[in-house]
């Protein structure tokens, strides 16, 4: 009875310390969401390497990119994010969509449905993600 009620705190201060780092994660994305939604545009019309490469990408397809954990204790965050790609391929032409999936949990979790759709799945890439590395991955998707 002690080893399991010990085991039971050990789970309940993992679970707060979880908490704790998802509302902190979620707190820094609420704030930099304006920053990204106006920057993306002026970042790839400034960007000679993009400038080239930009009109090549016409013809109204669409690149998914959803950014999902390696390992860890995220499995209804990853299932949901899983869920909302799967319902937005369902609602769109197939043919005009692929998939960049970034974290290991996204690439297993999406090619049973849509694995004709993927064209890359990345994982085990070191935080924080920024332009360089945002660049050097998708240089081969463009």
């Amino acid at each position: 009875m002690k080893s399991v009620n010990s085991i039971k705190k050990i789970t309940k201060a993992m679970k707060m310390v979880a908490t704790a780092k998802m509302k902190g994660d979620l707190r820094r994305l609420a704030d930099g969401k304006n920053f990204g939604v106006s920057s993306i545009d002026s970042i790839f019309a400034q960007d000679t390497f993009m400038k080239d490469r930009l009109p090549s990408m016409g013809g109204g397809k669409e690149l998914l990119v959803p950014v999902t954990s390696d390992k860890g204790m995220c499995g209804s965050i990853n299932s949901g994010i899983i869920r909302n790609v799967r319902d937005y391929v369902g609602t769109k032409d197939r043919s005009k969509i692929s998939v960049f999936s970034i974290g290991d949990k996204g690439s297993v979790g999406l090619v049973r449905p849509m694995g004709d759709l993927i064209r890359v799945g990345i994982s085990e890439i070191s935080t924080p993600y920024n332009y360089p590395t945002a660049m050097a991955l998708t240089e081969n998707i463009i």
